[in-house]
C-alpha cells in the first residue's frame, strides 16, 4: 500500500472546513450504513451537494477516500481519549475511558458504526493495516497505563503491564460494542433504559478488574 495514493488532494484542503465536514460527514454516513463494497459514491455526493468529478478532485478513489474517513475516526478516538485526567490513579482513569468511550458513541454514532463495519467487513481493503492502527493506539495509550498502575502497586506484580493493557482493552472493546448495538436499536424507550443503567455497569466493570487485577494495596 503506497500511503501517498491515499492521502487527499491539496484541493480538498483547500476547501472552507465547513465543506470539508460535509463531505466527511456524508462519506461516515454511507460507510457506516452499507459498509465499504456496498457504499456507493454516487450516494456520498448527492448528501454533500458537490459533482462526482468533484469528488474525484479530493480524492483519488473510494478507497482514498474510506481510508481518511478512518484516520479521521483515529483522531476524534485519540482527543476524546485525551480529555481523561491524567493525574488520576489507575482505576479512575479506566472508568474515565469508560465513560469517554459512551461519550464518542453518543456523540459520533456514525463513527462507531463505521468502525464496527470495519471489524466484521473481511473484504474492506487494507483492513489489516486499518485495525492495526487502533491496536497501535490502544497499546500506545494503555501500556504506560498500566506500567503506572503497577508502580502505584494497584495492578498485581505477577501480572504484566501488557497483559494487564490486553485484559483492558478486550474488556472495553466488547463493553463499546454491546452499548452501541443496543443504543443504535430502534426502541428509544430501551435505548434511554440503557443510557440510565451505564454507571451500575461501568462501576461493575472497574470492581471486576480491580478485583482480578489489583495489588495487596487496592482490594475493593
Amino acid at each position: 500500500m503506497d500511503e501517498q495514493d491515499y492521502r487527499p488532494k491539496a484541493t480538498f484542503f483547500n476547501l472552507d472546513p465547513a465543506k470539508q465536514e460535509i463531505i466527511i460527514r456524508a462519506a461516515v454516513d454511507e460507510f457506516a450504513r452499507q459498509g465499504y463494497r456496498g457504499a456507493s459514491l454516487n450516494v456520498i455526493v448527492r448528501k454533500a451537494g458537490i459533482a462526482k468529478g468533484s469528488l474525484y478532485q479530493y480524492f483519488s478513489n473510494k478507497e482514498a477516500l474510506f481510508f481518511y474517513v478512518f484516520s479521521c475516526f483515529v483522531d476524534l478516538v485519540k482527543k476524546s481519549v485525551g480529555r481523561t485526567g491524567a493525574d488520576a490513579d489507575f482505576f479512575e482513569q479506566l472508568r474515565q475511558v469508560l465513560w469517554a468511550g459512551i461519550n464518542f458513541i453518543r456523540e459520533y454514532p456514525r463513527y462507531f458504526q463505521f468502525y464496527v463495519r470495519v471489524l466484521a467487513e473481511d473484504d474492506v481493503p487494507g483492513r489489516k493495516e486499518l485495525l492495526a492502527t487502533v491496536r497501535f493506539f490502544s497499546h500506545e495509550y494503555f501500556g504506560p497505563l498500566c506500567r503506572l498502575g503497577q508502580d502505584q502497586c494497584l495492578i498485581r506484580p505477577d501480572v504484566t503491564p501488557a497483559m494487564a493493557a490486553f485484559m483492558v482493552d478486550s474488556v472495553m472493546d466488547r463493553f463499546f460494542r454491546d452499548f452501541a448495538s443496543r443504543f443504535f436499536g430502534d426502541d428509544e424507550d430501551a435505548r434511554e433504559y440503557d443510557i440510565n443503567r451505564l454507571e451500575p455497569e461501568i462501576e461493575m466493570i472497574i470492581k471486576v478488574l480491580s478485583q482480578g487485577l489489583a495489588g495487596d494495596g487496592n482490594r475493593i
